[in-house]
This record gives structure tokens, C-alpha cells and sequence, in this order.
């Protein structure tokens, strides 16, 4: 007896204290995790590509995803059959097979796009949601606007922390982002590191490709400073932000050939992945009103960099001539009202999936409730973690739909604890040795 859950998730700790109640199912969506045929790519970039002037990143990028889908294509996978359609109808006969009446489901980010597609293709098979994260039908691509507000709120919290603000120059994060963007918008660097044989590999430090860096440790995506997450993300921002700020710049590419070098990983392709994101695709209208406002901040230092996240990662119309998989159509894109009964959690700093997505999506359910969690990014897991109260809330309204009738619309979590630094080492990048001292660090 009792609801049975389904989480669009591998992370155990989001379901543990369930299994006193409910059988739980995890459901790897198909090509991807431990799904067969798995359709994660053999060949792929590495971190030295992403700093590369913009046109040349570009080609190598897509040169991978072509050499992806051909891969793929080669083994017998039909491209067309990874759409977020099918993903749906994988849920929906699994569920039948297990003999489960109505369900829970349960995602965060593309797993709440899946929820999503679940919910309006078969209603009658949820009893409820329980979502954060959140990525409608219609969000595969973001809003420019949306991403700045994202980092807006990450300032503000980096700005209310006094022992943060004392380290950052001007105590200002933004001041401090915008100083770094200007100064190599203005005199881009080339930089040199050793690739894997040695051999010598060129970096490119602009605008453009340190902000894909400093997105890259987390911080438009989680706190960094829980368990679930705690390495990277914005608590742990600040020594770099000194680093690029104090100029640097020749201890940043020693720690970028130990870190970033042409050996290490780098982003993993998957052409499920690419598929299916592809074909969700973007409406005329949200596409036109994506440039508009792109063409209104395209000459704003802070944004530009930092648009990456939501605009070229997220947005893979490049990609997607590389695809050649077909679009689902607008009226498909279209979130639909809907009277399950949902919970919605979201970090108000969330350059992923921006917060505003959350409030166009609750106004579709008439069961629903949202809460913003205030000083939270994108995992929910972090959100439970730190708030005893919504892990509480999440429970319950899992295990009996019930939820306190003075349930909050907004909640606050502990300030981040912000990493600072030693105040000689502050001083030494003030003094102009921050390239000596790098050379030193792990």
C-alpha cells in the first residue's frame, strides 16, 4: 500500500528516507546512464577547446558532435526515436509492466522536463509531483534576461557576506566580475600550457572564455559548501576571482595545465542527450524574443560572458544542424494546464534553469505550490540539506499529498559560507605575487 515514487535521478540520497513507505523506481531516461545502448560519445572535447577564440571553439565543437551522431548512427541507433516524446512512453511502459497504478514522480532539472512530459501525455498515471529545477516543455532554451537576474542574486548574497566583501576589491562581487570582464574584453590574453605529450598548447583568456571557466567550477549552480556539493560552486569562487582580477595571469595557466590541461576530461557528449534537447527545441516567437533581449546586453560586460550558460550550452542550434533529428512542433512545446497536484522548490540563483521558469510553470497547475528558496542555485539536494523543514515537506507531500496550509511561497536558507583567504595571500596578489604564489599551489 501506499504511493509508489518515481525519480528521474541516480542520487540515492534523494530517496533514502522513502523506502519506510513506498517502493521507489529510478529510471535512467533512455541512451543515457546505465540505459542500453548507452549513447555516450568516445570522442570528446577537452577544457583546452572551450578556450578558444568563439568561431574556432565552435567548429571543434560541432567536428565532435558530428563525429557523435556518426558514431552512433553507424552502430544502428535511430536518432529520431530520442525525443523527450518517447521518454515519456518509456515511463509510461514501465510503469505498466510493473503493474503500478498512479505514481509519484519525482526530478530535478531534465528529470522535471520529463515529469512534465509525463504529466501531459498521461494525467491519469500521477498522483503527484515533486519537482525542482525546474525545465518546462517550452524552457530548452533560456531567456538572457532570466540568466542575468540568476547572477544579480548571486552578487547580493556574495555582497551580504562581511568576511567576502572585505577580501573583494571595491567589496563588490560585481564590481569585481565586471572589472575582470573589461580588462580582458579590452587586452585578451594568449596563454601557453603543456598538453599530454608535452607539447605545447594555446589558451585563450577573454571575456568570453573566462567566463565559461568560472561557470565551469559551479557557480551559477550550486552553493558548494554541503555534503551533496562540496567542491566547486560559489562558495569556493573567490581565490580565482582574485587571481583574474589581481591579473595573474601566468600562475592561472600554470593551474590550468595541471587542471584544465589537454589530458583531462572534458565534457562528456551523449548523443541521446543532444537528441532529444534538439528536437524539445524552441518556438519562433521565445526564439525572436531570445535575440531581442540578447541584442539589448550584448553590450553589457557583466552579462556577456555569463549569458554562456543559458545561451550556448543550453541553446545547441549549432548543435542541432549537426543532429539532423526532427523537431516535436510548437504545439507539443506548449505547457498545458494540468490538475495534478504539484510541489515546486527552486534556487533563486539558478543560471541553469532560471527561477522565473518556476513562476511561468506553477500558474499552469491548479494544485500546485511553489517555494523559492533564497540563497539556493540548482540542486535540490542542497536545498534539502540545509532547510530541515522542506525535506520534511517533501516527505510529506510525497507519502500523503498533504502539505501545511501555512506553507511559505518563499524560504531562506543559511547564508553561504564563502571560502576567503589567508590575508597574506590577499596581500600578496594586492602586491602583485599572486603569479609567484600560484606556481606553488596544488
Amino acid at each position: 500500500e501506499g504511493p509508489v515514487l518515481v525519480d528521474f535521478s541516480l542520487r540515492s540520497r534523494g530517496y533514502r528516507d522513502y523506502l519506510d513507505f513506498t517502493d521507489v523506481v529510478i529510471i535512467d531516461d533512455r541512451g543515457m546512464g546505465h540505459s542500453q545502448p548507452r549513447l555516450t560519445c568516445t570522442d570528446n572535447p577537452k577544457p583546452a577547446d572551450f578556450m578558444k577564440p568563439t568561431e574556432e571553439q565552435r567548429v571543434l565543437i560541432l567536428s565532435y558532435i558530428e563525429r557523435c551522431r556518426e558514431e552512433h548512427a553507424e552502430a544502428g541507433a535511430d536518432l529520431a526515436g530520442y525525443t523527450i516524446t518517447e521518454v515519456a512512453h518509456d515511463f509510461e511502459d514501465l510503469r505498466q509492466a510493473l503493474g503500478y497504478g498512479k505514481v509519484v514522480v519525482q526530478g530535478s532539472s531534465f528529470g522535471s522536463q520529463t515529469a512534465f512530459a509525463v504529466m501531459k501525455m498521461f494525467p491519469d498515471s500521477v498522483a503527484r509531483a515533486y519537482l525542482g529545477g525546474l525545465e518546462g516543455l517550452s524552457d530548452t532554451y533560456d531567456y538572457p534576461i532570466e540568466i542575468q537576474d540568476a547572477v544579480t542574486a548571486l552578487i547580493h548574497h556574495a555582497n551580504g557576506n562581511s568576511a567576502l566583501r572585505r577580501q573583494l576589491p571595491r567589496q563588490d562581487m560585481g564590481h569585481t566580475l565586471k572589472t575582470i570582464f573589461t580588462n580582458l574584453e579590452e587586452r585578451p590574453r594568449t596563454i601557453v600550457i603543456k598538453g599530454p605529450n608535452g607539447e605545447p598548447a594555446e589558451l585563450l583568456l577573454d571575456h568570453r572564455t573566462v567566463g565559461q571557466v568560472l561557470l565551469s567550477l559551479g557557480m551559477l549552480r550550486y552553493r558548494g559548501d554541503t555534503p551533496p556539493f562540496d567542491d566547486g560552486g560559489a562558495s569556493e569562487i573567490l581565490p580565482t576571482l582574485l587571481a583574474l582580477y589581481y591579473e595573474a595571469y601566468d600562475g592561472i595557466a600554470h593551474l590550468l595545465a595541471k587542471e584544465l590541461g589537454a589530458d583531462e576530461e572534458g565534457v562528456t557528449l551523449n548523443a541521446s542527450a543532444l537528441a532529444i534537447d534538439c528536437a524539445s527545441g524552441v518556438s519562433p516567437a521565445r526564439r525572436a524574443e531570445i535575440a531581442t533581449q540578447g541584442a539589448a546586453l550584448a553590450t553589457d560586460i557583466m552579462f556577456t560572458p555569463l549569458g554562456f550558460e543559458g545561451l550556448v550550452r543550453g541553446n545547441p542550434d549549432f548543435a542541432c544542424e549537426a543532429m539532423k533529428v526532427p523537431d516535436l512542433g510548437d504545439a507539443w512545446r506548449e505547457d498545458t494546464a494540468s490538475s495534478v497536484p504539484v510541489l515546486f522548490v527552486h534556487g533563486d540563483f539558478d543560471g541553469a534553469t532560471p527561477p522565473n521558469n518556476a513562476a511561468r510553470l506553477i500558474r499552469k497547475f491548479d494544485q500546485g505550490k511553489l517555494i523559492m528558496v533564497q540563497g539556493a542555485a540548482h540542486y535540490r539536494l542542497e536545498m534539502e540539506y540545509l532547510s530541515p523543514e522542506l525535506k520534511e515537506w517533501r516527505r510529506s507531500f510525497v507519502e500523503t499529498g498533504t502539505l501545511p496550509d501555512d506553507l511559505p511561497q518563499n524560504i531562506s536558507l543559511p547564508p553561504i559560507e564563502f571560502d576567503t583567504v589567508p590575508t597574506p595571500v590577499l596581500w600578496a596578489f594586492k602586491l602583485g605575487l599572486g603569479n609567484q604564489m600560484l606556481r606553488f599551489a596544488k
